[in-house]
């Protein structure tokens, strides 16, 4: 993240929580008050209209301190197979864009049936307009427009946190995230964390790299298990495996429109993993890699089946993943449905350990039902309670990862 702004953002939270410093008060400024604070009636709250796709990248571009192209704009906002427009609320002045506050829609499978959900994107305020109340009045144009939905999931920053809870939202789980850092020297570089900093990552690679290799040594992948390996992802045959073992718990469908949308982003490489026992296939990983400002990422962004899985099978996967991306500066993933076992015998060390707390923000999951009442029976879909963690299961690919 640039070093010289700090966004007031909902997502891509996937961004923040690596490459920003959580011990920074800077990292936590973003709900603070400018020193000039422009009054409420110089700002129109409106949605989006035509031609401004390209006054909101360039405002993610201010904010975030990268470009984001055309292209990758119709695959997140457009090109959603559950969309029917942009759903995105602007704060302009004049005719500059000054925040934007967008959702995503998803469909979520709970208990059989399907749930229209949003989850809250890009939620950026420019720096010289942040104190101004504009994130307040884009949530409240937000939540009135958006009564087909049934409820919002998303996963915001910690700064953001207080103006959701003081909308409705509760915190749902704080899910763990695993990371191999493969080479910390590069990520130190992309935090920003100042010539010190890069220094440490430097002389940590040594004990990085042997940590890895130990690990690497120890790991024996099941010999009744075949990996086969493809670039892009055949969805049909994802959207077959998920068929075959549907969770009760509150999910993401994976249609395959679903799957053909969300692995379609211009920015990734996109590789599938297939696991055969017997030529009968036992499980699948989906990885997404990209390159921002210097620093390769690969998630471990997909696995299925979500439930059911063989551990000997993602042992397999992860294993085949691991073996194939030496020059990722690092790996992320979830342990849902991915046993954490297995990602600690390759090397994965999870983001509420000693290790990582001083590197990556912790994710919390967050929801609130549309609309939301003082009664407890809008916290419940067929039975089911949406604050509770316990009735979830997302995998890195249902997070605000763009």
């Amino acid at each position: 993240m640039n070093g010289a702004h700090r966004p007031l953002v909902v997502g891509p939270y996937s961004e923040y929580r690596l490459y920003s410093n959580p011990s920074s008060p800077r990292g936590h400024r973003a709900m603070e008050p400018t020193t000039t604070t422009p009054g409420e009636g110089e700002y129109a709250i409106r949605p989006f209209a035509a031609g401004d796709g390209e006054r909101f990248r360039d405002l993610y571009q201010t904010v975030w301190g990268h470009e984001r192209s055309a292209e990758w704009f119709d695959w997140r906002f457009r090109q959603n197979p559950a969309a029917d427009g942009v759903r995105m609320t602007l704060a302009e002045r004049g005719r500059t864009v000054v925040g934007a506050e967008a959702a995503v829609p998803y469909r979520l499978g709970v208990g059989g049936e399907t749930v229209r959900a949003l989850q809250p994107v890009d939620w950026i305020v420019h720096p010289d307009h942040r104190g101004s109340g504009l994130a307040t009045r884009m949530t409240e144009a937000r939540i009135a427009r958006d009564g087909d939905a049934e409820l919002y999931f998303n996963f915001p920053t910690p700064a953001l946190r207080p103006l959701l809870e003081k909308f409705g939202w509760r915190t749902v789980a704080r899910p763990t995230t695993y990371y191999r850092v493969q080479d910390p020297a590069a990520i130190a570089a992309r935090r920003g964390d100042g010539r010190a900093a890069r220094l440490a990552g430097r002389l940590c690679a040594p004990l990085v790299t042997g940590y890895l290799d130990y690990r690497d040594r120890h790991v024996t992948p099941p010999d009744d298990i075949a990996v086969e390996r493809l670039d892009g992802v055949p969805t049909a045959t994802l959207a077959a495996l998920y068929q075959q073992a549907v969770p009760e718990r509150i999910h993401v469908r994976r249609t395959e429109a679903f799957l053909d949308w969300r692995f379609s982003n211009p920015n990734w490489n996109c590789r599938t993993y297939l696991a055969r026992r017997d030529g009968r296939l036992v499980g699948s990983l989906v990885t997404c890699t990209d390159t921002i400002t210097g620093m390769t990422t690969t998630r471990l962004a997909d696995a299925l089946p979500l439930v059911g899985g063989s551990d000997d099978a993602f042992a397999a996967l992860v294993s085949a993943v691991v073996t194939d991306t030496p020059a990722a500066a690092v790996l992320t993933a979830t342990a849902d449905p991915i046993p954490d076992a297995v990602l600690s015998s390759c090397g994965f060390v999870a983001d509420d350990t000693v290790t990582l707390s001083r590197l990556v923000s912790r994710t919390t999951h967050v929801a609130r039902p549309v609309p939301s009442t003082e009664s407890e029976e809008d916290w419940r879909l067929g039975g089911t309670a949406i604050d509770d963690g316990e009735n979830w299961l997302l995998s890195l690919s249902d997070q605000d990862i763009a």
